[in-house]
């Protein structure tokens, strides 16, 4: 009955942490694309190229501190990113180890050769997904 609970409870934890992931890489190229390019770029009366560079009203290069700033907002967003997909990759890869190895060794023990064989399995899912 416990075993039940506690899966109930991971289970429970891993759809709501997995949603708001998905929500947030779902939601945050909007935030960039209508927050930041359409309403801060437009007060400064500038305009990103698809390249990434930046152009003033008149077509001429923006300054290089303005370039200098949206490489580093684009980066940001971009490592914000990568961090949400790699918490939703853990989140799945520990997700399915605790499914299969739950049901697999449910009437054995936690043996050192059970935890080594669900370690390596999740290394290797993990380097194979990154």
């Amino acid at each position: 009955m416990a075993a039940e609970t506690t899966f109930q409870r991971r289970s429970f934890l891993f759809l709501i942490f997995t949603g708001i992931i998905i929500v947030l890489l779902l939601t945050l190229p909007i935030l960039f694309e209508n927050v930041f390019q359409n309403y801060l770029l437009n007060q400064f009366g500038m305009t990103a190229l698809s390249d990434g560079r930046l152009v003033t009203a008149d077509g001429q290069p923006a300054p290089m501190m303005a370039q200098t700033w949206y490489d580093l907002i684009v980066n940001v967003f971009n490592v914000i990113e990568i961090v949400l997909w790699i918490a939703l990759l853990v989140l799945v890869v520990r997700f399915v180890g605790m499914l299969i190895f739950a049901t697999t060794y449910r009437r054995t023990g936690p043996t050192e050769i059970a935890t080594l064989l669900r370690t390596m399995v999740s290394i290797i899912i993990y380097i194979v997904a990154f």
